[in-house]
């Protein structure tokens, strides 16, 4: 009825108050800056948070933890000359590799949190979406009355408005990519008629516009994918969540990936393909860590320090400190889930590994980025955020399949930019382009096979785990087992007793019987 309410318009917002004992212990634990290189308290953010956004900075923790192998590799890589083909053959397959044991690694380290926290494999009954709208009927599980929209209209609006408008959109965004490359061959043949430090400079102005572009048009759309997702009318938000992501994820990969498959595999310009990738590696952290850390700081720091000088708690005394602080927490930003930090984290894991042959750096400027993201974010959930109402989850979520696609096309990426890097290129001319091609083929085969021997030779749940969860399952047998005895004996001793009673009254009545016919006898 609340959620109801709510989206209806009739209640403004319903937020749970910080309690500010727990929340300075927390953030004494958690985003300190002398707690940087320390774990974070993922008990403490699970009972404070709940296990959605627990898991989340498990996710981002665990992601920064694995790179710092990519990262130490990357740096040799850039302070040493090798250069050949085995330079970029060895970090391609090294990075792919690190994807499937990073993903795996993440799936036995989820298992195990999932365990930990009472969620591991415990399907709950999931409740109709407050939004979810239709005409009243009977739902067959609960019995209950509520609404009923006819899952044809959704697969309708779904494929004949959805798909089209997404494909409207990507190609608004194929339009965009292809006015950068435009302007960026006029800079950069100004330049290279006047090469004057002036028009360098200016031959870096499109990269940095296009960027920003970009951010703009990722923010856009996730308006628009939103407002899709609401008109489509899930029943389940666990439907309208995938649904959701997948609209995101195939639109940020085509809006942030498109221009570098461009570059790589029809200009195949690998020098600008490295230049354009580090614009957008360093540009989208810098302006992320602006938009999500400095100025929701600065805005609310400004919105507290006006509703105290317009005099809206003045008669504070009047009321409890829990009403003045709902007063100003409502000043504080809403919360709107981790959709948006998972796709910040779905595009940093393309830029580092779908071309990380020809930008080895990448995973040591992302290793930077999510060393400050971590305290950036926790800072934001401890005093910039209304506190979010507990979610209970046991994984991340689509986000699982989203980063293993990603792992999957880095495989295809990284063995074709192999074989069109000039060190490549010299084995074309001796093998002739049959054999090139075959070669390059089976090493990708080759790879993708390793790829899923990995995924079945290491179990996602750690042996531990399953033990546990073995023994549990066994003990709750059991103790079915006594229950179900337990009440079967007392019914058998139920049944004996009334049994012996029954028998009992019997014989009593016999010997009465045999009495009297003794005595009438005697009278006679």
């Amino acid at each position: 009825m609340l959620r109801y309410c709510m989206s209806e318009g009739l209640i403004k917002s319903v937020f749970p108050l910080h309690d500010d004992n727990d929340l300075k212990c927390l953030a004494h634990d958690w985003y300190k800056w002398n707690k940087t290189l320390t774990s974070q308290p993922l008990g403490d953010i699970r009972n404070y948070f709940g296990e959605t956004i627990a898991m989340y900075f498990a996710f981002l923790g665990h992601y920064t933890v694995w790179l710092i192998p990519p990262a130490i590799v990357g740096l040799l890589y850039w302070c040493t000359s090798w250069r050949n083909v085995n330079r970029h053959a060895v970090f391609a397959v090294f990075n792919v590799l690190w994807t499937i044991v990073f993903m795996k690694t993440w799936n036995r380290r989820c298992a195990s949190l999932a365990y930990s926290w009472g969620t591991l494999k415990n399907q709950n009954f999931e409740e109709t979406r407050a939004a979810y709208y239709g005409e009243m009927g009977i739902n067959k599980i609960t019995e209950r009355v509520e609404p009923v929209y006819p899952k044809k209209k959704r697969i309708l609006k779904f494929y004949a408005v959805s798909v089209p408008v997404i494909g409207l959109c990507l190609g608004f965004a194929t339009w965009v990519m292809f006015i950068y490359f435009w302007i960026e061959s006029l800079t950069i043949k100004r330049h290279a008629a006047n090469p004057t430090l002036l028009n360098k400079i200016v031959s870096y102005i499109p990269g940095i516009g296009y960027t920003c572009a970009i951010l703009i048009m990722n923010a856009i759309y996730r308006r628009l994918a939103a407002y899709l997702n609401d008109w489509e009318n899930h029943r389940l938000q666990s439907a309208y969540d995938n649904h959701l992501v997948v609209k995101l994820v195939l639109f940020d990969f085509v809006n942030n990936f498109l221009s570098l498959f461009y570059i790589a595999f029809y200009l195949r310009d690998m020098a600008t393909l490295r230049t354009t990738l580090a614009t957008f590696v360093i540009v989208q952290q810098v302006i992320g860590q602006i938009q999500e850390s400095l100025i929701p700081y600065l805005l609310s720091t400004r919105r507290t320090k006006r509703i105290i000088k317009e005099g809206k708690l003045e008669n504070c005394e009047k009321y409890s400190d829990v009403t003045t602080q709902a007063k100003i927490e409502t000043t504080m930003d809403y919360y709107e889930g981790t959709l948006d930090d998972y796709l910040e984290l779905f595009i940093q894991y393309g830029y580092v590994f779908l071309f990380s042959s020809v930008f080895p750096m990448a995973a040591f400027w992302a290793l930077l980025n999510n060393i400050t993201e971590i305290r950036s974010d926790a800072f934001k959930m401890c005093r910039i955020f209304q506190r979010p109402f507990s979610k209970s989850t046991d994984s991340i979520g689509a986000w699982q399949a989203a980063f293993e696609m990603l792992g999957i096309i880095a495989v295809m990426t990284n063995c074709a930019l192999i074989a069109m890097s000039p060190s490549g290129l010299k084995i074309l001319a001796d093998w002739g382009p049959i054999k090139y091609v075959l070669l390059f083929i089976t090493a990708e085969h080759l790879v993708l096979s390793i790829q899923v021997l990995l995924l079945y030779l290491i179990p996602n749940i750690p042996n531990r785990v399953e033990c546990e969860m073995l023994k549990t399952e066994y003990k709750s047998k059991q103790a079915l087992c006594r229950e179900f005895m337990q009440r079967n004996s007392k019914r058998t001793s139920s049944a004996l007793l009334q049994k012996a009673v029954s028998q009992f009254s019997n014989v009593i009545n016999s010997d009465n019987n045999q009495t009297l016919n003794i005595t009438i006898k005697k009278e006679n």
